[in-house]
């Protein structure tokens, strides 16, 4: 027999409310979930009957006999697009199902437009949620997917008008082989945005091949997990990138932390630029004919093999990204601390940085014992409350004791000697190798630094400054690279930072912008 759209019942049972009291109206603008076993479909629809019917007939929509129903009383077509899309994002990341949404028709690159009470609803995400962790269809928790590198750089975000308009900028960039970079500051999401850039590249031209290579040491592993978990027909064109040395089978390159590509004459300046006449890695991609995109930060340069990112930049099209999504103070905090380094010019600007956790500790032990505190509240499987600090702080005696370590825990750290003696807290740096993800594998008792920390969200951060900056007659005496590695110690917390100052001078300055200019 033929089906028809009456057989589709909505039974009452599998009909999920985000408010209490809420009267289901299959007319009303739904959020939907078809699941089998080990496959799960996410959509929305103002039609819920003739959706089912529809997928009824797709063969592989057929297979999924389980059907949800997501309702709010409020339900409307942005809220559903909201719902829909927090859905699909931790479904991807914590990788209990196939989730069939992410194919290679996925072009569509939300917008995440506001709307009336969005942030107010955003707290019944949490109760949808739940609603299906308790009837064992998801397993961790709210928290535990948040902190989850597939998640965070999940390509099914929202995008902010400022960033769609960047992505579709690169896109034509690429389909008419041009030069172009991007500029933005920390936490404006160009990790994500070049992840989406090179999907959209790929989904509207399949006969292309997108390369993407980041200039910070490591970061290529991040690029690799979240590509690993895309349609294998979108990913087998995209090459992820240790090093420059082979660029063949490339048609476009895309570059993250362009600020960190390197000069030939350079204490780590890889073997293809110390044998050829090129000056540094952009001459050397230019020399093998390839056009690139390039995404930086000028204020991230601090090395000084990091190559003049500006002198490139200004013969072509320059895309500034505004918003920063990685802390919870909104951009406020992230220009309080451009202002506090004198990054830019001072103004008299007051600032209000919310809930964010932002406060000067007397001591290193205190605010040690703040990160440990923020751990313990932070006690997911994969928590990432960490104490930084300038590489200038201390010595790294302990480098012995990570030779072949391959994970931190092979490491007895009860009978290593130490390089931090915070009171009665011993600490030693960071592991060596692994500086893409020392954040996911380390201990509590290992310190940052600027290099493990570039380019990774922490939950709360503790910084130690060391005696290499100073504030005298009005002026912060540090040399620029000094500078920019505290900036990016400063601007990695997503709900706050705790920082230690020895020096006096520069600590007492700190103390009198906060007293006086954040509301």
């Amino acid at each position: 027999m033929k089906e028809k759209i009456e057989d589709f019942k909505i039974f009452e049972e599998n009909v999920f409310f985000s408010e209490e009291n809420t009267n289901f109206n299959k007319d009303w603008p739904l959020v939907y979930i078809l699941k089998n076993k080990k496959e799960m479909y996410i959509g929305q629809t103002g039609n819920i009957l003739l959706r089912l019917f529809n997928h009824a007939k797709n063969n592989e929509k057929a297979n999924l006999k389980e059907k949800y129903i997501i309702a709010h009383k409020y339900a409307n077509k942005s809220l559903s697009y909201l719902i829909e899309s927090d859905l699909i994002n931790r479904a991807f990341a914590e990788g209990k199902y196939k989730i069939l949404n992410i194919k290679m028709q996925s072009n569509v690159v939300l917008f995440g437009h506001d709307f009336y009470k969005k942030d107010e609803y955003r707290k019944d995400l949490v109760k949808i949620w739940n609603n299906f962790r308790k009837i064992g269809i998801f397993k961790k928790t709210y928290e535990e997917i948040e902190n989850k590198e597939l998640f965070k750089y999940s390509p099914w975000k929202e995008f902010d008008e400022n960033q769609v308009y960047v992505i579709n900028e690169i896109n034509k960039n690429i389909i008419n082989k041009t030069n172009c970079f991007v500029q933005g500051g920390a936490g404006t999401g160009k990790t994500l945005l070049i992840i989406r850039t090179a999907m959209n590249a790929v989904i509207k031209n399949n006969d292309i091949n997108i390369g993407i290579y980041s200039a910070k040491h490591g970061n290529h592993l991040t690029f690799s997990r979240i590509f690993k978990n895309i349609d294998i027909k979108i990913r087998k064109h995209i090459k992820v990138l240790k090093n420059l040395n082979n660029l063949n089978d490339i048609d476009y390159l895309i570059i993250d932390e362009g600020q960190r590509l390197r000069k030939k004459y350079s204490f780590s300046a890889p073997w293809y630029l110390k044998e050829t006449e090129v000056e540094n890695e952009i001459e050397w991609i230019e020399k093998n004919k390839l056009k690139y995109s390039i995404f930086f930060d000028p204020y991230q340069a601090f090395n000084k093999n990091d190559m003049n990112i500006y002198k490139y930049s200004k013969d072509y099209d320059v895309y500034d990204l505004f918003a920063q999504y990685r802390m919870d103070s909104g951009d406020e905090y992230l220009n309080f601390i451009k202002e506090f380094l004198q990054i830019i010019p001072e103004t008299n600007k007051k600032f209000n940085f919310g809930n964010y956790d932002f406060k000067i500790f007397d001591t290193e032990e205190d605010l040690y014992k703040k990160v440990l505190d923020m751990e313990k509240i932070d006690s997911t499987n994969n928590s990432k409350s960490r104490l930084l600090s300038s590489l200038k702080y201390t010595k790294w005696i302990t480098e012995k004791n990570f030779t072949n370590k391959k994970n931190s825990k092979d490491i007895d750290y009860d009978n290593i000697t130490t390089d931090f003696k915070l009171g009665k807290y011993k600490l030693v740096w960071n592991k060596k190798a692994n500086y893409n993800d020392w954040l996911e594998k380390s201990h509590i008792s290992e310190v940052g630094c600027v290099h493990t920390a570039q380019g990774r969200d922490f939950n709360y951060v503790g910084v130690l400054f060391a005696d290499d900056i100073d504030y005298i007659d009005g002026k912060v005496i540090a040399n620029k690279e000094t500078i920019y590695s505290y900036y990016i110690l400063l601007t990695r917390g997503i709900m706050g930072h705790g920082i230690y100052i020895p020096n006096k001078n520069l600590k007492n300055r700190l103390q009198k912008m906060i007293n006086e200019r954040i509301q």
